[in-house]
């Protein structure tokens, strides 16, 4: 039964995924005014939900996970990476709006949001494993969340 039902959610998945990304990508093209400002956040976050994917592979070979982790992990791995990339790109142009050279700007940019994402996804995968305590099936969901957020 657990079965069928990830392979059902699985192909669901693809199915939404592959409607939404394009939806996604004109809606951070709007917003980022580049194509390839907007293609990097998803690129980000296909390989971070492919990540933790794999790590769920290799969980779910030693025991059963939770019917939605497949669900959870890919929200997290695109939701993430689009707003840790909006947050970068928008810090980055406050940068170049001060007439700062395109390298001097990147240094700031990483000092100021990038400590900023490391921070925030360091949090999230802390609180994730902090769900690992409790005894239920999403222990195994929370452990790989959490490889998720800091990759």
């Amino acid at each position: 039964m657990i079965d069928q039902v990830n392979t059902r959610s699985t192909r669901d998945i693809v199915r939404a995924e592959m409607i939404a990304m394009p939806v996604r990508l004109i809606l951070l093209v709007f917003v980022f005014r580049s194509a390839v400002a907007a293609a990097l956040p998803l690129v980000v976050g296909v390989v971070a939900a492919v990540g933790s994917l794999a790590v769920l592979r290799v969980v779910s070979s030693f025991a059963d996970l939770y019917t939605f982790a497949v669900q959870v992990v890919t929200i997290l791995g695109l939701g993430l990476a689009i707003d840790y990339g909006l947050l970068i790109v928008n810090r980055f142009r406050e940068e170049l709006a001060k007439c700062l050279p395109a390298d001097d700007a990147v240094e700031r940019t990483m000092a100021t949001a990038g400590r900023t994402i490391a921070f925030s996804g360091a949090k999230v995968a802390i609180c994730f494993l902090g769900l690992t305590v409790f005894p239920s099936r999403f222990n195994l969901l929370s452990l790989s969340a959490s490889f998720g957020a800091i990759s």
